[in-house]
This record gives structure tokens, sequence and C-alpha cells, in this order.
């Protein structure tokens, strides 16, 4: 069992586990963050012209570590080990950790747009879901920990103890950078990789799953513009959101091979029954709704992000044919585990 799966499984099973695991992050972030403290040079902030170079190199940084933590969050490195060292490299890289992520995409590919999905943009605008993640990933992952440990006093107790050594930990990953790049490598590389990080992942789930007026949520590929192209080789397929949901175990999502002419939608049939999770599915891309425009939209349009929120939805442009129907096996709550219905 891969540890992507494991850690998931154990913070539904033992309420403690979260808790365990922060605990020992603080004590060994502490440790480290005092022998950096201890040993290193004063610093001299002295920024220089070539420092704004390293913005160059942060952008695409940003971008190469979405996609590798994403593919171990998945177990999709064959080594165990490579996988889970990269995984916790690229987690302490972004500040909130291997396993917090594993926890957030877990729920995301188990409940997709749904109460429990921890980045579903429904009715936000892109600004609002980029820069405010404790309205709803944070929010939404302690509602799904109260949905399986119970809302009574003992775990709640639990919960506010560990989303306290959570931001302590944040703080210490920061520090820990900071001690260990210095100042100028810190302000000018290392927190524009972080922020373009950070608006990357927002942008894929924000574009790739769009709103319908029934209710339904349709995912995307994107790939239909330079700035996807350029994206989509940076990530390893990041905007194959689409072939990624129909297939978690490729590395590389441009190498499905199954069809995708049809539609993939999400349905909510009882939003009163939380575990169950049903989807309608079928396969296509999404095309360039226009190719006029000025030179900069056509090939650098990310969708009106700026302009259109969220909850205004789209028109259906398509007609549903036969479709597959997938139940999620809650139960076990794999990743990506499904059995025809």
């Amino acid at each position: 069992m891969r540890t992507s799966t494991a850690a998931f499984l154990e913070a539904k099973k033992n309420p403690l586990f979260l808790l365990k695991h922060y605990l020992r992050d603080f004590f060994l972030l502490s440790i480290v963050n005092y022998l950096l403290y201890t040993f290193h040079s004063p610093f001299h902030f002295h920024p220089q012209l070539w420092h704004g170079f390293l913005f160059l190199f942060s952008i695409p940084t940003g971008w190469i570590i979405a996609s590798f933590l994403h593919n171990t969050g998945h177990g999709n490195i064959k080594s165990l080990f490579i996988n889970n060292f990269l995984g916790e490299f690229c987690g302490h890289f972004v500040g909130y950790g291997f396993t917090n992520f594993i926890l957030v995409h877990t729920l995301h590919h188990n409940y997709s747009d749904q109460q429990f999905d921890p980045v579903s943009p429904e009715g936000m605008s892109f600004l609002c879901f980029a820069l405010a993640p404790t309205k709803y990933m944070i929010a939404r992952t302690k509602d799904y920990l109260l949905f399986v440990h119970g809302k009574n006093k003992h775990y709640k107790v639990i919960l506010n103890t560990q989303t306290v050594i959570f931001y302590i930990n944040l703080i210490l990953r920061l520090i820990f950078w900071f001690l260990l790049l210095g100042p100028h490598f810190f302000l000018f590389f290392y927190l524009p990789a972080v922020a373009s990080n950070i608006l990357i992942l927002a942008h894929i789930n924000y574009v790739c799953h769009r709103d319908f007026e029934d209710g339904s949520v349709e995912v995307f590929n994107m790939d239909h513009n330079l700035y996807y192209k350029i994206a989509n080789f940076i990530t390893i397929g990041g905007y194959y959101h689409k072939s990624h949901h129909l297939k978690l175990n490729l590395f590389d999502p441009r190498n499905y091979k199954g069809k995708i002419d049809r539609p993939l939608l999400t349905i909510n049939p009882n939003p009163a029954k939380i575990p169950l999770v049903e989807r309608k599915v079928s396969f296509g891309n999404l095309r360039a709704s226009s190719r006029s425009g000025s030179w900069f939209l056509r090939y650098f349009d990310l969708d009106n992000i700026w302009i259109r929120p969220k909850n205004v939805c789209l028109k259906k442009s398509t007609v549903l044919c036969e479709a597959q129907v997938f139940m999620k096996n809650t139960e076990n709550n794999n990743y990506g585990e499904r059995k025809h219905i």
C-alpha cells in the first residue's frame, strides 16, 4: 500500500493521526531551525539588479513543484522511497506539508464538486478562490474530519489543537527556507515560487471544473492556446484535468488512451446523502470558443478569470449521449476506486 492511500485511510480511522504527525513535524522543524540559526552567517540585505532575474526561474519552479507534489500524492513514482522523499520535499517547500496535500487531494477525488471537496470553487471569483484558502480548503477538510470522527467535545479539542500546530508548522517552514536561502533568495525566488504554485493549482481547479444551470459540474482538459500548451509542458499535463480524473495513476495525463469525446459530469442527485457520489461519465475536450480577438487573448486568454464569477453558470453546448454511471467506493475511500452500478 502506498503512503498516499495509507495516510488518508489512517487519518480517517485514527482521530489522533494528524495531531501526532503535526507534533512530529513541530519538533523536527524546531530542531533543524535552531541548528540553522546557530550556525548561519549574519544576514545582510543588499538587493542587486540580478536578484530580479530570480523571479523568472521562480515561476516554472513553482509549477514543477506543483506537478511533482501532485504525482507523488497519487504514488505515481514507482520507487516508494523516491516517491515519498520527493513528496515530503515538495510539501515542505509549499509550507503545508505532504500529508495535508494527500488528505485534501484525496477528498477532491472522492467527493469531486460535492460538500466535502476542499478545492471546489463553486460560487467564488478566481481571486477569492486563490487568495482565501481558509474559506474552502481548511473549512471543508475540517467538516469532513468532524463527519468521520464525530462532532463531540473530545474530538473538537483535538481538531482545534492540531489546527494551531498546523499554522505554527507553516511558520516554522517559512523560517527554515529563510535561514537556508538567505533574505535575497527567500524574497526574490522562494516566495514567488510558492505564489506561482498556489496560483496554478487554484487556476487548474477553477477553469477545469465548470458549473451548469442544473447543478452539474463538467470537468475539462485545457490545451487550446499557447498559455495552456506551455503550462502543460512544464507541469507535465497539469491542465489535462479530465484525463487525470479518469485515470489517476498516469504520471502524465496527456498519455491517456481512453475516449475523450463526451462530457465528464459530476451530478449530485441527493445532497443529503453526503457519502454517495454519482458520476455520469463521458468524454471530451474543451475547444477554444473563439479564435478571434486580440493577439494576447488568442494565445494567453485564461478564460476571463478576472471578471467572470464562478457562480455565473455556463449554458450546455453539448447533447448528452449514452453515459456510464459510477459510484465511488466510500467505504474504503481509496484513490479513484469506483465500481459499476
